[in-house]
């Protein structure tokens, strides 16, 4: 039965900002693949079936994927929403289910694909009422609906099952409001560095270590690069994702403070800089505009293996790219460079969450709908996405960074995964009930530079004055947050 749509959910839909506007802030909200990373084609089945659960065959796509329940016991019927349908999310997906079955007999669940464009999807089932029982969440998504009264607390169901907030990656403002667990953390987002062993080899290029600097990445950088040979040694995009981690170690304290924005300090300012420089001055990145001739049939740049760094967040998905590399050269993880001014560095995190609906509980599903989520987030990720081409995400769940599986390569280097995480000072995106908006404005304002089309300062000062536009219009921010 659908929840009936009262004024609040319709003031609440328009507050979400539900619209083509907001598709541009999806990509970073979530921990999805981006444009510079798509998602790849499914996985070979003999690489996902390595982990201890039956397969489920092609013929049985994930609409059509019911479970049979035991006669014995009386079933529940629940129903899972997410657009974990293909390429290596997929087919570890797939096998999820099939796994979870097996476990729970008696839990029938109908597996809901997400269409169309995932948050106003999501905004407009959420102000209909017609939410699933479980949902493939977003930190965007918590905050623009958090008062609406449509999740279930999940506190009392993780005290129930022994689990705490340190069995988790500590970025609880993604999926938590203070104290309170109103999401359960599923799959994270990392910014981090790829790099190619095998290019740095031949160049006679030391192997990146730990401690390195910025100012040792980018000399090795200009050592990779030969524009004859169309090699670069790094690539550095115009999107926040890629150049706010440096702006953080550099010592900037976070995307705002309140309803203040915080990027257009002297030190802001010149980190910025610095990243636009090596696109422009240094040009050991090539254009962001020729990303698609330079990727050609394989994908993505870094695939090619004509680019010796890949900084951002393709480090806590490495799936996509095992099917693409294969054996054509040698990959790893890179330990992340520290900042030459600080000699400390920060690290940019997301992530996506399941929620249970409080339409989950009236229909008397809230337990077993727990018992999905807690097993996505737990044995799910420990059996199937730690396999290396099932890997379409970081796991979010603390013991996994020490499992064998999880460290096995490819790529090599898996082990800095677990450094990425146990970083101090990680900086999440700030949401609030807006942030679609303010995101957008962000991006906006920031990407000509790299294209030698602004003054980079310039570019910040207006990217600051309009974002704090859209934060003196906020109305719901974090528990935590200084408003």
């Amino acid at each position: 039965m659908k929840e009936r749509m009262t004024r609040r959910r319709a003031l609440w839909l328009t507050a979400a900002g539900v619209g083509s506007a907001t598709a541009a802030a999806t990509l970073a909200a979530c921990g999805e693949s981006t444009p510079d990373e798509p998602e790849t084609t499914a996985a070979p089945a003999a690489a996902i079936t390595a982990a201890p659960a039956p397969e489920v065959t092609a013929a049985a796509t994930p609409q059509a994927m019911v479970q049979e329940a035991s006669p014995a016991q009386q079933s529940v019927n629940i129903s899972f929403a997410t657009d974990h349908v293909s390429g290596s999310r997929g087919k570890a997906m797939q096998q999820g289910m099939a796994d979870f079955a097996n476990r729970n007999p008696n839990i029938l669940v109908r597996f809901v694909p997400i269409g169309g464009d995932y948050h106003d999807t999501l905004s407009i089932q959420f102000a209909a009422g017609s939410l699933d029982d479980v949902v493939l969440w977003s930190g965007q998504l918590l905050y623009a609906w958090i008062d609406a009264e449509g999740y279930v607390l999940l506190n009392p169901l993780m005290q129930k099952s022994g689990l705490s907030p340190s069995d988790f990656v500590p970025w609880n403002n993604i999926w938590t409001d203070g104290d309170d667990w109103w999401a359960f953390p599923f799959q994270g987002n990392i910014t981090g560095t790829v790099y190619n062993i095998s290019m740095f080899d031949a160049a006679g290029v030391d192997r990146p270590q730990s401690g390195d600097n910025y100012d040792v990445m980018l000399e090795n950088a200009r050592r990779l690069t030969d524009e004859d040979a169309g090699t670069f040694g790094v690539w550095v995009r115009d999107h926040p994702m890629w150049w706010g981690p440096y702006m953080f170690s550099d010592g900037v304290a976070g995307w705002r403070d309140g309803r203040s924005t915080l990027i257009n300090s002297d030190v802001a300012k010149e980190s910025y800089q610095w990243s636009v420089d090596i696109v422009v001055k240094e040009k050991v990145s090539f254009d962001p505009g020729s990303r698609q001739n330079f990727a050609a049939d394989f994908g993505d740049p870094f695939s090619t293996g004509k680019l010796g760094m890949n900084p951002g967040t393709v480090a806590r998905a490495t799936g996509s790219l095992v099917g693409r590399i294969k054996d054509r050269f040698s990959w790893a993880v890179m330990p992340e460079p520290v900042s030459a001014r600080t000699n400390e560095r920060r690290h940019g995190v997301n992530g996506q969450s399941h929620i249970i609906t409080t339409g989950s509980e009236r229909r008397g599903r809230a337990e077993q709908s727990w018992e999905l989520v807690k097993y996505l987030s737990t044995d799910f990720a420990l059996q199937f996405v730690a396999i290396p081409a099932a890997r379409g995400n970081l796991i979010t769940y603390m013991p996994a960074f020490d499992d064998p599986l999880y460290r096995s390569p490819p790529p090599e280097g898996m082990e800095f995964l677990k450094e990425y995480v146990n970083t101090p000072g990680p900086q999440d995106h700030q949401f609030f009930d807006n942030w679609a908006e303010w995101n957008s404005v962000m991006r906006q304002n920031t990407q000509l530079p790299f294209r030698d089309e602004q003054d980079p300062g310039e570019a910040l000062d207006m990217a600051v004055a309009a974002c704090d536009t859209v934060l003196a219009a906020g109305t719901r921010f974090p528990k935590t947050d200084n408003v």
